[in-house]
Formats: C-alpha cells, sequence, structure tokens
C-alpha cells in the first residue's frame, strides 16, 4: 500500500516524526552509549610534571612543593591544612626511596583526591611508606571514602612496618589493598598525625564507553543522516547566475 497516496500526497506522519526526533534520538544513543560501558584500571605513578604547563617530570634528587597535583584526571590536593604536600624525584637520602617519583605528605595534614570530572571511581590499592629515614616507629594512616552529598561509604586505617632506610636495600614501601567498600567513590581522604608517602594508587571501576556501544551510536548516526538526507528534494537549478557570475535584478518598467 502506497500510504503517500493514500494521505493525498502528503508523508506519512511517523516520517515527518523521526525527521524532526533526528537529534533527540541520537542524543538517547549517546546517553545509552555511555550507560553500556567498560571498566577501566589506571594507576597513578606521580611520574607527570610538578606544575601545570610544565613538561618534564620532577628530576631526580629533587622536589617541589605543590599545592595540588593531577594526573590522568586525577586531582591530589590538601584543601583543609595550612602545609602543602610534595612532589619527591626520589634519590634523597633523607627520605624513602622505591626508583621513582612519589607524593608526599606532612605531619597532621590530610590529602584527598578525586577526579576533575567527578565521576565515580573504586580505590584497588596504594603503596605507602614514612616520611624520614629511621623513624620512630610504624605510621597510622587513615583512609576514608566519600560518594555523593559527602557521605562515607568505608574507611580504614593502615598501618607501616616502620622500615625505612633511603638508600638502602631495604624496602621502604609498602602496597596495601581496599575491600570491595571502597567502590563506587567521589572523592578520597588520607591523614596522618606523623605524615606519609605516597605511591602507585590503583584506580578501578572508572567508567568508559564499550567498544559496542560506540559502534551501535555511530552506525545510527550514520543511517540516520544518510535516511534523511536521502528524502529531502534536490534542486534542480542554482538560484542565481552559474558561480562566479554576477546577475543583476531585472529593472522595473517606468
Amino acid at each position: 500500500m502506497n500510504l503517500k497516496k493514500v494521505l493525498g500526497g502528503r508523508e506519512p506522519p511517523f516520517i515527518a516524526w523521526m525527521e524532526r526526533a533526528y537529534v533527540p534520538l541520537v542524543l538517547a544513543l549517546l546517553c545509552l552509549a555511555t550507560r553500556c560501558c567498560g571498566q577501566g584500571t589506571m594507576t597513578v605513578t606521580f611520574e607527570g610534571p610538578a606544575f601545570p604547563g610544565a613538561t618534564q617530570p620532577q628530576p631526580r634528587g629533587t622536589f617541589s612543593t605543590v599545592t595540588q597535583y593531577s594526573e590522568s584526571g586525577m586531582r591530589f590536593s590538601t584543601p583543609y591544612s595550612p602545609w602543602d604536600a610534595s612532589l619527591m624525584g626520589g634519590g634523597l637520602s633523607w627520605a624513602p626511596e622505591n626508583g621513582t617519583a612519589y607524593l608526599q605528605v606532612p605531619a597532621g595534614a590530610a590529602l584527598a583526591f578525586w577526579f576533575s570530572s567527578y565521576v565515580p571511581f573504586s580505590l584497588s590499592s596504594l603503596d605507602l611508606a614514612e616520611n624520614t629515614v629511621n623513624p620512630a616507629g610504624p605510621v597510622t594512616v587513615h583512609v576514608v571514602g566519600y560518594t555523593y552529598q559527602g557521605a562515607v561509604v568505608a574507611s580504614t586505617d593502615l598501618t607501616t612496618d616502620g622500615v625505612n632506610d633511603g638508600l638502602g636495600p631495604l624496602a621502604d614501601f609498602q602496597t596495601f589493598t581496599f575491600d570491595s567498600r571502597f567502590q563506587n567513590l567521589l572523592w578520597v581522604e588520607m591523614s596522618s598525625s606523623a605524615g606519609f608517602s605516597l605511591d602507585n594508587v590503583v584506580i578501578s571501576g572508572i567508567p568508559e564507553p564499550s567498544t559496542g556501544s560506540l559502534v551501535l551510536l555511530g552506525a545510527a548516526c550514520a543511517f540516520g543522516r544518510s535516511w534523511i538526507t536521502g528524502r529531502r528534494p534536490r534542486r534542480n537549478g542554482r538560484q542565481g547566475g552559474p558561480r562566479g557570475v554576477r546577475t543583476r535584478p531585472a529593472q522595473l518598467s517606468r
């Protein structure tokens, strides 16, 4: 049955609706693609530059005092403390050593970290060490995970072994893992009365569009665009004169 003929030469209503709804439909598919996502994992190694605009990582044998540090979209800051953190380049005889750069938080300060895009994440593991060589004893770091509206999801205390020989042969950093309570976090806070050094923060559960959802979105956009474009009437001629030739409007007769 020819619906256009039945309707007296007019387009069927659903055809016009599809043309009007093309953009909202694409937006809806985009939302679906972002929800049909995989779970990404990354490790913050503190090997990036200390300051915005810098291109080189912190040189070995040096350190820089930083108000905040950003890497792969994750931001680290000490917002509730008058003392700033330090980006350590390693190779310092009075500080812990693991062969790479790391972040050091002073005594009494609280460190917070979150994604600048405010996407939720899960905290899988991290490395901790005392701030100085030959510490007086183990250091306890209090870790709290928050979700939206400041609700506490989970908290735990991590205690180091008190072993720190700087450039010596002993392992200064320890790896601590987190259980399933530290999932779907908006931000994390860490604090210690003695200070601590932080490295290799493993973040998981990062939302990222899956390949299948992106292919579906691209195919829908391409099909919808070509379908609508193919239904638009083509102009048989060009208004005005040929390209590059100026035309003059007809003179009105007096």
